[in-house]
């Protein structure tokens, strides 16, 4: 008896040390949580039914190392020759600012260069690796390595920038700082020259970092989630009092020199609200604006979009090549 009384005080002390040691962790860096998050990311693409019809009549070429002082510059070019003539999309990949590939687009790359245009899947400088705006400026550097280096493969003077959950954070203040020169001036961005940025795609992103800094959600692990993940993203542990909230929050640098965007989310689970709040803007600035949101009839989750062979994500493809047919 002596003895199971025993292991259960050192059980009980060991647990103790375990909880005590994850709460001081957790109040010194947020890379155990990043670490977790980037293993919930790591799962493959959803494979759609006509992958074989798209691989076998698209060019890919995979990590092309593009010039950058960042780390993890590197992109995958989903090409066909008949596409030449339409502009080259740019896309930049989700997961949470710290997690995520270029190759989790892959199927959506590959329907897309069958179905008339280029794509460039570009990885970037995960957080807490580099923090807000190194990723802003990284894309900026893709971008400039492919009007430089493949004239003769892509459309590099019509360039659509997207990206998907961070990665359309991050195109949306691409477009943001090539267009608004305060902006560019407050992150120390270089616009992009010898091409023109002339639409952007931006699917299930957030836009307002303020109303993440101020977050009423009850829920205790929602906010220990998005404290971290800003404190990763932004690189100070009291990000919300930081300067750096404000220049994030693309929706407060929309202007009527933005391009035209095609912008959508789901209804369960994501940022619509975020979304709509953009739409709202760029309505408001007279901006071209595409936009696909949904009814509660259906509940549609985040990044809906990627799962091909699903009604959402087939309405989601259709009006996105109607919004590029139309540029």
């Amino acid at each position: 008896m002596e003895i199971i009384v025993n292991f259960l005080k050192l059980l009980l002390i060991v647990l103790v040390v375990g909880i005590v040691s994850l709460i001081i962790t957790i109040n010194v860096t947020p890379r155990l949580t990043v670490a977790l998050l980037r293993h919930s990311f790591d799962k493959e693409a959803i494979k759609p039914k006509e992958y074989k019809t798209y691989a076998q009549q698209v060019d890919i070429t995979k990590n092309i190392k593009y010039s950058s002082k960042y780390k993890n510059s590197k992109l995958d070019i989903y090409s066909r020759k008949e596409n030449k003539n339409k502009p080259t999309i740019i896309w930049v990949h989700g997961g949470a600012f710290v997690a995520g590939d270029k190759a989790d687009v892959q199927y959506w790359a590959m329907k897309m260069a069958y179905d008339g245009y280029n794509v460039v899947s570009i990885n970037y400088s995960l957080a807490p690796d580099n923090y807000y705006p190194a990723q802003i400026k990284q894309t900026g550097d893709a971008i400039r390595y492919i009007v430089a280096n493949y004239s003769s493969k892509l459309n590099v003077k019509r360039i659509v920038i997207g990206g998907d959950s961070a990665g359309a954070h991050i195109a949306s203040q691409v477009i943001a700082a090539q267009y608004n020169s305060e902006l560019a001036r407050k992150i120390n961005y270089q616009p992009i020259n010898k091409t023109k940025i002339v639409g952007g795609l931006l699917y299930c992103g957030a836009y307002d970092v303020k109303p993440l800094a101020n977050l009423k959600d009850k829920n205790f692990m929602t906010k220990l989630f998005v404290n971290q993940l800003g404190w990763a993203y932004l690189g100070k542990k009291k990000w919300q009092k930081a300067k750096m909230i404000e220049y994030a929050s693309t929706v407060d640098y929309v202007n009527a020199k933005f391009p035209p965007i095609f912008i959508t989310d789901g209804n369960s689970g994501s940022f619509e609200t975020q979304g709509i709040a953009l739409y709202k803007k760029l309505q408001e600035k007279q901006v071209t604006v595409k936009k696909l949101f949904f009814d509660k009839t259906q509940k549609v989750g985040h990044e809906y979009q990627f799962d091909l062979d699903t009604k959402p994500a087939k309405k989601c493809f259709k009006e996105t090549l109607s919004f590029l047919n139309d540029l």
